[in-house]
């Protein structure tokens, strides 16, 4: 044994580390032709350096080699871990359609915001069917802290809040209280001197129709009562177009035959209206109002989006040379009506003729309209159903042709101007109601 070997062993009381390893390697170094002792340390503590060395960097040479996988494997674990956070968090959302704090059902959407609880300024509204005296107010909304903690429980967590509410975070305070009420005293009139409003209501279109037709009974009769009954809306006004808007599955009008000045072919049976149940919309409207509100009636206006094409003048669109308007969408300007709006204009005479008949078939089915408005949108010669109109050619036609035939077959119609944005209300107000103006006369 060389000296070093001997230290080793006189210090430690044994044999060396190093003859350990030696001997395990190459087995008991005894007998003839054997490999000193000192060489054979050597080696074995020079293959030992060597397996270390081997050892050590393979971990690194796997990850170098294999790079791309590791990649994925990191994204994919990172990618999971956030979408279970986001189930967790819907989850969690939708727990909510029961409040746990009074362990009772609640009839409202659940909402999550991610912000910050102090700077919170969203408030949410919506209609209360079942008290429709108190139809707007504020719903909690769960928010949500930006530090997440997405695994605790959500009456627990501290970073969850509610909205509108104060104290403790995760019980509500006046749960689902409406921020301001409406109170009705329908016998206590706030301002006996003015004139009072007529009422609030909405259009009777196509649309509106033929959505109300695709319902069961009771599905039109909670229609009718959530908009015109005693528990509902109480809508006492109502408009209806005079051929076809933009809410109409296609163009239509009642008289397509061109140049029928005296409309002998006016569909006086209105039967589009009636297909479509814009007819029995309207009258099913007004006997639920009756029944609501005895005394009342239900207001119906009509306006016009179009005349019938030959009724218009061609518009850049139209084919060169076109004497006529190919379709009821769009508008020449400045007003749509071949021959304009002056005394002699036959197309504006038969036009306003076109309202009396109007008039007259929706009063055979038994709807009495108050009102007609000369022209929808009047300032806009829209893509769709349109007829422009400037404040002087519009005094013109009332003047000269709707105004005297109104007077002549429905005097108990009313006639209402501009029809609007209320920012040239004032401009067009200006000139037609001015006394000196013969159109003022007829415009209520």
């Amino acid at each position: 044994m060389n000296k070093l070997s001997a230290l080793m062993a006189n210090k430690v009381g044994k044999q060396s580390k190093y003859e350990e390893i030696a001997e395990a390697t190459y087995g008991p170094q005894s007998g003839g032709a054997q490999q000193p002792q000192e060489d054979t340390l050597l080696t074995g503590i020079s293959r030992m350096s060597s397996s270390s060395i081997s050892e050590k960097p393979s971990v690194f040479s796997y990850l170098r080699e294999n790079l791309a996988w590791v990649i994925i494997v990191i994204l994919l674990t990172i990618i999971f871990a956030l979408a279970g956070e986001r189930a967790s968090t819907i989850q969690e959302a939708a727990d909510l359609v029961e409040d746990k704090v009074s362990a009772s059902a609640i009839k409202w959407r659940p909402c999550q915001l991610y912000l910050d609880p102090s700077q919170a300024s969203v408030k949410v509204l919506q209609t209360s069917l079942g008290d429709p005296s108190n139809q707007w107010g504020e719903v909690p909304c769960l928010v949500r802290n930006t530090k997440r903690t997405p695994y605790s429980n959500i009456y627990e967590d501290p970073q969850w809040s509610w909205l509108f509410g104060i104290g403790d975070a995760a019980t509500p305070v006046e749960y689902g209280a409406p921020s301001a009420v409406i109170k009705t005293h329908y016998k206590s009139i706030a301002h006996p001197s003015r004139e009072p409003i007529l009422g609030f209501g909405g259009a009777f279109t196509e649309a509106s129709a033929l959505n109300f037709m695709t319902l069961e009974t009771d599905g039109k009769n909670a229609v009718l009562e959530l908009l015109f009954g005693k528990d509902g809306l109480g809508y006492s006004v109502g408009r209806v177009p005079i051929n076809s808007c933009d809410f109409s599955v296609a163009s239509y009008s009642f008289d397509d035959v061109a140049d029928d000045f005296s409309l002998d072919n006016f569909d006086m049976k209105v039967e589009h209206d009636v297909m479509t149940g814009m007819v029995e919309l309207l009258l099913q409207a007004e006997r639920t109002l009756k029944d609501a509100w005895p005394g009342d009636k239900l207001n119906v206006m009509a306006s016009p989006w179009s005349p019938p094409a030959w009724m218009k003048k061609p518009t850049w669109k139209d084919p060169p040379g076109s004497e006529h308007a190919v379709n009821m969408t769009g508008s020449a300007e400045p007003n749509c009506l071949r021959e304009g709006t002056g005394p002699t204009s036959r197309y504006a005479k038969s036009w306003a003729l076109y309202f009396s008949k109007f008039l007259s078939a929706y009063k055979s089915w038994g709807i009495e309209l108050f009102a007609v408005t000369v022209q929808n949108e009047p300032e806009f010669p829209a893509p769709w159903e349109a007829c422009a109109y400037n404040p002087s050619n519009q005094a013109d036609f009332i003047a000269n042709h709707l105004g005297p035939t109104l007077e002549r077959d429905h005097p108990d119609v009313k006639l209402l101007i501009f029809d609007h944005n209320k920012d040239h209300a004032v401009k067009w107000g200006e000139l037609i109601l001015n006394k000196h103006n013969p159109a003022s006369k007829f415009v209520d």
